[in-house]
C-alpha cells in the first residue's frame, strides 16, 4: 500500500487504508496459480479507482491485472494513468461495450484463471489467495460468495451462484454471482470467451456453457466472500431491467429450440440467440426436464404477465387449463381472480399498481 498514490481525502478502510497481509511472504509467486483480473470500464469514474486498488491491493504474488477503458471522458483515464506502474496492461480506446471489452483482456490473458471486476464493482481482502486455495485437479470454475451494497462497509451477504441440484436447475433456475466466479482461462479461451452479442446477460450464457461442456463436477466451491456487487441508481441492473429480461428470454429460447420445446410454447418466446454446444454438452441434458423447466419458468410467467396486462382473467384461466394439458405434472392449483392477483411476483405488482395509476 506504500507504494500506491495515497487514496483521495477521506476515504479509510478497504481498500484505501489498509490492504491484505501477504498470503505468503515466504513462498515465491511460481507457486501461486496466476489469475489475470480484467476491469472493462467507461465512464464510472467515481467507483473505478476503488475497484483497482481492491485488486491491486490482494497482495497476491502472481497477479495480472488488465484495465480496458472503452474511451471515457469523465476523468476515468487520469485514474487508470495514475496507477498505471501497477498494470500489467491498460488502454482507453472506443470498443463495442462491456462483453467486447471483456474479451479483449482475454486475449491477452496469461493467467491460469479468469474472472472480470466491473468498474463499479470490487474485490473482497483476501480474494485472490482464497481462489488459490479452492484450485485443485480438474477444476474449471470456483465459486464463491458475494456480497451486495452500496459500500462494502454498507453490504449485506448476496449468495454465490446456484450451480444445482441438476444442470438443468441450474440453466433455468440460474443465479449468477458473476463477480464470485473465476474461470479456468484455457476452457472459456476455447469456447471464444463471453458473446460479444449479448450486453446483459453474458454471464449467464459463459456459465451455461462452461457447466454443460466440463459438468458440475468441475466447479469448486469456496465458502470465501469474493467480491462486492454494488447497487446503485446508474448501474445496469437498475436502468435497464427489461433489456436483461429480453437477453435471458432469447437465451432460453434457443435453448428451448436446441432441446425441441413444443412450437406451441415456444411461440411464448421471441425470436432466439442462437446457441451452440457441442455434442457432448448437448449429450449431458435431459431433454425432458429442461423443457419442463423452460415450460414452468418461461411459458408460465409470460402468460400472468400477459393477462396482467390485457387485465383479462378469463384469457389467464384459458392458458392455464393448455399448460396443463400439456404439462399435467405441473398442475397449478384452481386460482380465484383474488389469488391470481395476490401471487404474482413483485415486479407484475409494480405492473399493476402502474395499471391503477393509469388506466388507460
Amino acid at each position: 500500500m506504500s507504494e500506491l498514490p495515497p487514496p483521495p481525502l477521506g476515504r479509510t478502510g478497504w481498500p484505501w487504508s489498509t490492504e491484505t497481509p501477504p498470503s505468503d511472504a515466504g513462498t515465491i509467486a511460481a507457486s501461486w496459480p496466476r489469475i489475470t483480473i480484467v476491469t472493462p470500464s467507461f465512464n464510472q469514474a467515481l467507483y473505478l479507482e476503488e475497484a483497482i486498488r481492491s485488486v491491486l491491493l490482494q497482495s497476491y504474488p502472481n497477479l495480472q491485472y488488465i484495465v480496458i477503458d472503452g474511451g471515457s471522458t469523465d476523468g476515468s483515464q487520469a485514474i487508470i494513468a495514475k496507477y498505471a506502474p501497477w498494470l500489467d496492461y491498460w488502454v482507453s480506446e472506443p470498443d463495442r461495450g462491456q462483453s467486447h471489452a471483456i474479451n479483449k483482456g482475454l486475449s491477452l490473458a496469461t493467467g491460469e484463471w479468469f474472472n472480470w471486476i466491473n468498474s463499479d464493482d470490487c474485490l473482497s481482502p483476501g480474494a485472490l489467495a482464497a481462489v488459490a486455495a479452492a484450485d485443485r485437479p480438474g477444476a474449471q470454475l470456483i465459486s464463491g460468495a458475494q456480497v451486495t451494497g452500496p459500500t462494502l462497509a454498507a453490504a449485506t451477504p448476496l449468495g454465490r451462484t446456484r450451480i444445482g441440484p441438476t444442470c438443468e436447475d441450474a440453466l433455468v433456475n440460474h443465479f449468477i454471482c458473476q463477480q464470485g466466479l473465476f474461470f479456468k482461462t484455457a476452457i472459456i479461451q476455447a469456447i471464444h470467451g463471453v458473446r460479444e452479442d449479448l450486453h446483459y446477460v453474458m454471464d449467464l450464457d459463459l456459465f451455461a456453457r462452461l457447466l454443460l461442456e466440463s459438468g458440475p463436477e468441475s466447479i469448486v466451491e469456496t465458502p470465501a466472500t469474493l467480491a462486492l456487487f454494488r447497487r446503485h441508481d446508474a448501474a445496469k441492473t437498475s436502468i435497464a431491467a427489461d433489456r436483461f429480461r429480453d437477453e435471458e428470454l432469447r437465451l432460453f429460447a434457443g435453448l428451448g429450440r436446441i432441446v425441441g420445446l413444443r412450437a406451441d410454447l415456444l411461440a411464448h418466446l421471441p425470436a432466439e440467440h442462437p446457441l451452440e454446444f457441442s455434442a457432448a454438452a448437448t449429450a449431458r441434458l435431459d431433454r425432458a426436464r429442461l423443457g419442463r423447466l423452460i415450460a414452468r419458468k418461461y411459458w408460465w410467467d409470460g402468460t400472468v404477465e400477459r393477462c396482467l396486462r390485457e387485465r383479462s382473467y378469463t384469457e389467464f384461466r384459458r392458458e392455464a387449463r393448455a399448460f396443463v394439458r400439456a404439462y399435467p405434472e405441473l398442475r397449478e392449483p384452481r386460482i380465484s381472480k383474488l389469488h391470481f392477483l395476490a401471487s404474482l411476483p413483485e415486479h407484475f405488482l409494480r405492473l399493476l399498481s402502474r395499471f391503477r395509476a393509469d388506466p388507460s
